[in-house]
C-alpha cells in the first residue's frame, strides 16, 4: 500500500482534477512550487506507476510551454484585435518542434481515490494540445498559487458543473472555480481562425466571464 505523501499528493491533485496528461517536466515544476524539499519528479512517478495510480510513457510531441497569456479580458472591456491574435497563435505553432519527453497520466485507481477524472488522451494532436494548457496550469502555480489552486480541468468541470452552470454549454480548457462559481475561463490556444476566437469572446460576454487566451 503505496503512502500518499506530499509529493505523491501533487502528482495526483494535477493528473485527476486538472489535467488530463502532463510532461515529467511540468510534475517536476509543480513539485518545486508546492513542495519544501522536493523530491525529483522520476522518482515519484514510478513509485506511484508501481502503485497503479499513474502510467508513463515516451512520447514524441510538438507543443509550446507558455509563460503568459496572450490577452486578459471581462465583459467590461472592450473586443480584443483577434486577426493579431491569430496572427501570433498560428506563429507559435509553426515554430514548436518536435521532442522527445515523458508524460504521466492518472489510472481510473487514481480517479477513484482523489474523485477526479482519467482519461488519457491517445490522439496525438489532442495531447498536445492537453500539454500546453498543463504549461498554463504549471505557470500559474508558480506565478499565481491560488488561482492555480482553483483551477480545475474540462473533464472534471463536464462532470461536475456543467449539468448546473449554462456558462459551461461551451467547454473551456479549463477554468478557475471558486465557490462553485466560474470566475475565469481558461483557454490554450491552437491555430484558431479568428471566428473560433470572437465566438469564445461573446460566448464569456453573455456569462459576464472573464477570461484568458494563453
Amino acid at each position: 500500500m503505496i503512502v500518499i505523501n506530499q509529493s505523491a499528493n501533487v502528482f495526483l491533485d494535477v493528473l485527476t482534477l486538472r489535467a488530463r496528461v502532463a510532461a515529467e517536466a511540468h510534475l517536476q515544476r509543480a513539485l518545486d512550487a508546492r513542495c519544501p524539499a522536493p523530491p525529483a519528479a522520476r522518482t515519484v512517478a514510478r513509485r506511484l506507476v508501481s502503485a497503479g495510480l499513474v502510467q508513463a510513457a515516451r512520447v514524441s510531441v510538438a507543443y509550446p510551454e507558455l509563460t503568459a497569456p496572450l490577452y486578459r479580458c471581462n465583459s467590461r472591456q472592450g473586443t480584443p484585435d483577434f486577426h493579431a491574435a491569430c496572427y501570433q497563435l498560428d506563429k507559435r505553432w509553426r515554430q514548436v518542434t518536435p521532442r522527445r519527453v515523458t508524460v504521466c497520466w492518472a489510472t481510473n485507481k487514481a480517479a477513484r481515490l482523489f474523485g477526479g477524472t482519467a482519461r488519457f488522451p491517445a490522439h496525438v494532436t489532442q495531447m498536445e494540445h492537453d500539454l500546453t494548457t498543463t504549461s498554463v496550469l504549471v505557470r500559474l502555480t508558480e506565478i499565481d498559487p491560488d488561482a492555480a489552486a482553483h483551477w480545475l480541468g474540462e473533464d472534471v468541470l463536464r462532470r461536475d458543473f456543467a449539468p448546473n452552470l449554462p456558462c459551461l454549454a461551451q467547454m473551456p480548457d479549463a477554468a478557475i472555480v471558486r465557490e462553485g462559481v466560474v470566475t475565469t475561463w481558461i483557454e490554450a490556444g491552437g491555430q484558431y481562425a479568428p471566428e473560433r476566437l470572437m465566438r469564445l469572446h461573446e460566448h464569456c460576454r453573455r456569462y459576464g466571464l472573464s477570461y484568458e487566451l494563453w
